[in-house]
């Protein structure tokens, strides 16, 4: 009998704790999130048929691969969401030191795949690629830097989460990757924008541009891409070529999902160049317009939800993890129609990746259970300060 009453008095909690976060959840932002992943399952399927092909691989080698870890994404997300906020912050900063301490050992432990970029420990039929973690990891550790920071007689948040970008950005800029590096330094800034300190939000942009001047000047990685980009030199050869192609054949209908045929010639479809093959077969107006539309409404709802928030960890954290997805997808988009030179980045649960994808479900697990905070604190029922530094 006491198995029993206990057993009920077990399950009554579930129902409880599953209810409270389906009603406190931002159920908007989460079938957006499932929509890129179903859409993500549907353009991959068709842009990666040539990357098995190339590799002598099975037909959907790829397509397995990506419902694989796009699942496991799934169930890190919906798993994170239910965490309270004091866990959450802690499972960022436990993530942000691993990735900290792995991007440290790369140059000695890890490789290139012949890509010239050392960015990936090899794990033999998986790779983890550091960077990736990095990033939602990252925003949590400024957040709370800088939260601790506009509290009275508070630590000097803004000053260590500039020392803190200053040494990731470092390192990431010794693999090269200067993809990441931006998304890091942006994350910082959206974070430093938020808390209302518009100077030290000018410093970090000109220290940025500063940054960007040595870099050309310093690395012939950096001012080949710049110089390319700005003269055209790669011609037909680039990868930009091959995509604007896709954007031409595709207009504003698409030539029909598996239909295209012009992506066969564009190396990284499945990755860096995901847009592109949406652009093809499905247009402008059918395919790349609501793709984007998404990532807007995330970004825009979000900051919606958490404008009015007194918490300044979690307000803080929304917005830099929110940014840092929509710039990622936005930077992706430029590149394919070469409105900026290319960087590397990936659409975030769109494009073919087992790293990018874990990232993005733990980077919108964190975001979700923020949210649903926020909703508690606007109903008046939040009453702990997570911005203090503990």
């Amino acid at each position: 009998m006491t198995d029993i009453i206990h057993g009920q008095v077990a399950d009554y909690r579930w129902e409880a704790v599953i209810s409270g976060w389906l009603y406190r959840v931002d159920r908007r932002i989460l079938f957006a999130i499932l929509a890129l992943f179903v859409l993500g399952i549907i353009f991959c399927s068709s842009a990666t048929l040539l990357q098995a092909e190339r590799l002598d691989r099975g037909e959907f080698h790829y397509v397995i691969r990506h419902i694989f870890f796009g699942t496991i994404s799934l169930v890190l997300m919906l798993v994170i969401s239910f965490t309270n906020l004091t866990y959450a912050r802690r499972i960022g900063l436990f993530v942000f030191a691993v990735a900290a301490v792995s991007l440290v050992l790369l140059p000695f432990l890890g490789t290139d795949y012949g890509k010239g970029a050392v960015r990936w420990f090899s794990l033999g039929p998986f790779s983890i690629q550091p960077s990736e973690f990095l990033k939602p990891g990252f925003i949590l550790c400024c957040a709370w830097l800088v939260a601790g920071s506009m509290q009275q007689g508070g630590i000097p948040g803004k000053t260590l989460a500039l020392g803190v970008t200053t040494i990731i950005v470092g390192t990431l800029v010794l693999q090269p990757d200067f993809g990441q590096s931006s998304l890091i330094i942006f994350g910082l800034c959206a974070i430093i924008f938020a808390s209302g300190y518009i100077a030290p939000f000018l410093l970090i942009v000109g220290m940025g541009g500063i940054a960007g001047g040595l870099a050309y000047w310093t690395s012939d990685h950096f001012r080949g891409r710049i110089t390319a980009f700005l003269e055209g030199s790669d011609g037909e050869r680039s990868q930009v070529y091959y995509s604007l192609n896709l954007y031409r054949e595709g207009g504003f209908t698409g030539v029909g999902i598996f239909g295209g045929e012009k992506k066969w010639s564009l190396p990284d479809s499945h990755t860096d160049f995901t847009l592109s093959v949406v652009a093809e077969e499905n247009g402008l107006l059918l395919g790349v317009f609501p793709v984007i539309a998404l990532y807007m409404y995330i970004f825009l709802r979000s900051i919606d939800l958490v404008k009015k928030v007194k918490d300044n960890f979690l307000r803080l954290a929304v917005v830099g993890l929110v940014s840092m997805i929509a710039v990622q997808a936005f930077i992706h988009a430029a590149v394919t129609v070469n409105l900026i030179p290319a960087k590397g980045l990936t659409l975030p649960f769109v494009s073919y990746g087992g790293s990018s994808m874990l990232a993005t479900g733990l980077t919108f697990g964190l975001l979700l259970a923020f949210l649903r905070h926020a909703s508690e604190e606007s109903d008046g029922k939040g009453h702990m300060n997570y911005g203090s530094v503990r």
